[in-house]
């Protein structure tokens, strides 16, 4: 009996980690009556290894759904809102400006030159915006609505701007 005591609390040992996530994988038992039981908890213990690996990354991707816009890339209106109003009531002042870009005449644009031309606007824009006034992430850029973009910028950023215009 005393055989079986140690290997038994190597797997129960085992068991109890699965749900903090930590997925051992236990060598061989030196007990043969065991073999069958530890060959089916390290699978086990594999098998959900995978499981969850996966729906963190589905997790990861449906954050970045909520949160960012399928065409920029940029942040969308909800989640640069609330970097906004985080950054607004912040003690500290690491923002001290913002302004808002906007494509104007872009369902003009749409109209005349084709919704590709208008979505590749729209993604020069914003790329170009986020290049300039993110780097260092010294600021952040988001999309508001369809033709316009929210930048909020250091002190820094905005003076950068100034020259190079």
């Amino acid at each position: 009996m005393l055989k079986f005591k140690a290997p038994l609390e190597r797997l129960i040992d085992q068991v109890k980690n699965l749900p903090e996530k930590k997925f051992t994988d236990l060598s061989h038992l030196d007990v043969v009556e065991l073999k069958s039981l530890n060959e089916a908890m390290n699978m086990s213990a594999r098998r959900l290894k995978v499981i969850f690996e996966e729906e963190e990354r589905n997790i990861e991707s449906l954050k970045h759904k909520i949160n960012f816009d399928e065409l920029t890339g940029l942040m969308n209106r909800h989640f640069l809102l609330i970097k906004f109003q985080e950054s607004v009531n912040s003690d500290d002042i690491k923002y001290n400006g913002c302004a808002i870009f906007r494509v104007v005449d872009l369902a003009k644009i749409n109209q005349q030159r084709g919704r590709a031309f208008g979505d590749s606007l729209l993604k020069f824009v914003g790329q170009h915006l986020s290049e300039f006034f993110a780097i260092d992430k010294s600021g952040f850029v988001g999309r508001l609505s369809s033709a316009d973009f929210l930048v909020v910028f250091a002190s820094d950023d905005i003076e950068r701007f100034i020259e190079g215009a």
